[in-house]
């Protein structure tokens, strides 16, 4: 069966994402063709005006794989193989113009053994490039932005959307250091802030470390409970984020337990973090538990 006839969606040299504008009539469909490798993570979202309705879209593979099915115009995905993926965007009712956003972010892995990368990259001024790594819950990342030209602002967040930093300007401010919620890709973004901006960026990712629990105290400077995130005022330990998983528990001093929605900037906490797991299940071992 001979591959559908599709629209190729280029990347400007270096970029991670592509935008595409386009004009649907009713009940009108319009394909796509993307070249990606196999695991490389992949984010597709197609936008309408106010008057725009019905704007669905599929993702097969010219091998027939489905990434995506016929559905909302969003996806965010890990392809299986190396090949040519079509997106199929379809109008069900009304005629509309819109836009469809791809972006491809460049994989970040390590050297067997490592436990660091560095990226470097130019991005004129609003310019962003995009980066995704994986990694475990429990895990502790850190991401440090150098810049030797004009300044860097990172985003940080899962792929399931979970927000862990948005919008500071580093270093120091921008550093991330936190513990990971959960086991999957996270996407990077850095952003040239005020001007054209030449960069670094260093991952770590530390070993775990064997032997006993470690304890800091700290003082919050903010809380999310939607995100289950608490940000410290103060690095401890090297950490200023502290990312809550569902097994996480929170207690007052008098060994009440308590939400996040209690804790408000300001609060001192204890916080335990456990030795970390070797894998999923391990006897001994368990998620941040939290005293506030």
């Amino acid at each position: 069966m001979p591959a559908p006839a599709g629209e190729r969606i280029l990347f400007d040299p270096g970029a991670t994402q592509a935008t595409i504008e386009g004009y649907l009539p009713a009940d009108g469909r319009a394909i796509y063709v993307m070249n990606v490798t196999a695991g490389q993570f992949i984010e597709v979202n197609a936008a309408v005006g106010a008057t725009g309705r019905g704007l669905r879209f599929s993702i097969v593979g010219a091998d027939g794989a489905v990434v995506k099915t016929m559905g909302e115009a969003h996806v965010r995905t890990v392809v299986p193989s190396t090949q040519d993926y079509y997106v199929e965007l379809v109008s069900d009712v009304d005629a509309t113009s819109y836009v469809l956003s791809v972006l491809i972010p460049v994989r970040i892995r390590f050297a067997p053994g490592a436990t660091s990368a560095q990226v470097a990259g130019s991005l004129l001024m609003d310019g962003t490039r995009h980066y995704v790594i994986r990694a475990l819950a429990g895990q502790r990342m850190i991401v440090a932005p150098y810049s030797t030209q004009g300044q860097v602002k990172l985003v940080i967040s899962g792929a399931d959307g979970q927000v862990l930093l948005s919008g500071r300007v580093g270093p120091p401010g921008g550093v991330y250091d936190g513990i990971l919620p959960v086991t999957q890709d996270y996407l990077i973004s850095a952003r040239a802030e005020g001007g054209d901006t030449d960069y670094v960026l260093n991952i770590t990712i530390p070993a775990d470390e064997a032997g006993s629990d470690v304890v800091i105290i700290g003082t919050v400077l903010d809380v999310s409970p939607s995100a289950r995130i608490i940000m410290l005022a103060e690095p401890v330990e090297g950490l200023s984020v502290i990312a809550l998983t569902d097994a996480s528990k929170l207690l007052s001093v008098a060994g009440n337990e308590i939400t996040l929605r209690d804790i408000r900037p300001g609060t001192k906490i204890q916080a335990l973090r456990p030795r970390p797991c070797p894998f999923s299940g391990a006897r001994g071992c368990s998620p941040w538990r939290n005293w506030a």
